[in-house]
């Protein structure tokens, strides 16, 4: 499997990745620090390894860090469109049963 670029990602809409620290903090508490980092930082041909290699928390300092595409937009643009749909089908339905009835 190729790897998962910052350009493979920008062309399926992901404008930010998030970052969240597999890190521990004292008395070996999980640190579970995160952020959200802007793609448009990074040059089009990074590789995601390679970024979440490099990636330091900023809360405790480790290098341990999980990082994931960000696709809460296309979340929501996907659920505008789900709801504009039923609404123009419940109108269309309320419509022709109203028609039918009289």
């Amino acid at each position: 499997m190729p790897p998962v670029t910052i350009a493979s990602l920008y062309r399926h809409g992901v404008r930010q990745l998030l970052v969240h620290c597999n890190g521990k903090r004292e008395g070996d508490w999980p640190c579970r620090h995160q952020a959200a980092l802007p793609i448009e930082r990074f040059s089009s041909d990074e590789c995601l390894r390679e970024i979440e290699q490099r990636c330091r928390c900023t809360a405790c300092g480790w290098r341990r860090a999980d990082l994931r595409p960000d696709y809460s937009r296309q979340q929501a643009i996907w659920r505008r469109v789900d709801n504009a749909a039923v609404t123009f089908f419940d109108v269309h339905l309320r419509q022709n049963l109203g028609a039918s009835r009289r």
